[in-house]
């Protein structure tokens, strides 16, 4: 016969973790209660620990696009994941798909005993029929909907667009552009909102045509070209710094000498650009770690009410930032 986790852990009066952990012999549990729960499974018939049901977590990414895939900020946030997997006996299925039926598809082959969306926007569909079956799911981000019935974590990224733009006007720059990450992404809009606060504390006015939902390309070129172009710039991603970087190439702009430049999310391409961003570390990597402990939390405790986390984020000063000319 076969035995789940959660078999053992009812007969022995422990949650599943604690039987995991028994099964990896890990130091946090007693002695006693490895001796108790070890008891049960002799009692159950149970002899092989590989016998046990192994529960999996599905990670769901984002609709797919290439962007998507090699976005440090993804990686890194599974790698967290990974880490609290791993402690409590875990696999993970990566699920991608390039619209919602692919990805409807991906997650009913998975039969994952709960999922974390790696983003928030654009995902109403799947997180209605996982509320419809009471799938347990976890979003890293701000829900576009449900917010107050949703498990979620995510950043100040208020506070954090805020932060970025008063680092700039510390360095005395007045004349500040922002590049958002798509007009869907709450994350992106949120970080616009601290941008404006930040600008509107200092009486400063904000210019419409210094706010980018999206990497405009041609609008940036152009702008650029304008003697009344930006002095600085607050990037919602490492990635669209670095696009912006090879922009300014092109028109004979430097960094940080004639444009100043503050990102998000610490990644390595930041660090190994030229000049090294100054970023906000979002801490990622924590993020995927919280998102996986509540949702375990959730699989073990069906009833628990859903909470939201906030992980705090630090800045990173590195070269791409100085005062204007």
């Amino acid at each position: 016969m076969s035995y789940t986790l959660k078999d053992i852990a009812q007969k022995a009066g422990v949650s599943v973790s604690t039987v995991s952990r028994t099964l990896h012999d890990h130091y946090s549990i007693s002695e006693q209660t490895k001796q108790k729960v070890r008891k049960v499974m002799e009692e159950m018939g149970y002899t092989d620990a590989n016998r046990l049901e192994v529960r999996s977590i599905g990670v769901i990414f984002p609709k797919t696009s290439q962007d998507s895939l090699e976005n440090p900020f993804y990686l890194e946030s599974v790698q967290g994941i990974g880490k609290i997997c791993l402690q409590q006996n875990f696999r993970i299925h990566l699920i991608t798909g390039s619209n919602d039926a692919e990805l409807e598809a991906a997650i009913n082959i998975s039969h994952a005993q709960g999922y974390i969306f790696l983003y928030s926007e654009n995902s109403k569909h799947l997180i209605t029929t996982m509320q419809k079956h009471k799938t347990p799911f976890v979003i890293i981000g701000k829900p576009s909907h449900s917010n107050n019935t949703s498990l979620y974590v995510d950043t100040d990224n208020v506070e954090a667009g805020k932060v970025a733009t008063q680092y700039l006007l510390k360095y005395h720059h007045k004349r500040i552009g922002f590049i958002g990450a798509g007009s869907e992404a709450i994350f992106s809009i949120e970080r616009k909102v601290g941008y404006m606060q930040a600008l509107l504390q200092e009486q400063i006015e904000s210019r419409p045509e210094y706010i980018f939902d999206t990497f405009q390309e041609q609008a940036l070129l152009a702008l650029m070209k304008n003697p009344e172009h930006p002095t600085a710039w607050v990037c919602c991603d490492d990635l669209i710094a670095l696009k912006l970087e090879h922009l300014c190439h092109t028109c004979h702009l430097q960094i940080p000498e004639d444009i100043s430049v503050i990102a998000f999310n610490h990644s390595l391409i930041g660090n190994q650009s030229i000049p090294p961003l100054t970023t906000i570390d979002i801490h990622a990597q924590q993020l995927g770690m919280e998102a996986a402990s509540q949702l375990i939390k959730h699989i073990d405790n069906p009833f628990l009410v859903a909470t939201k986390i906030i992980v705090p984020f630090s800045i990173i000063e590195r070269e791409s930032v100085k005062k204007p000319r």
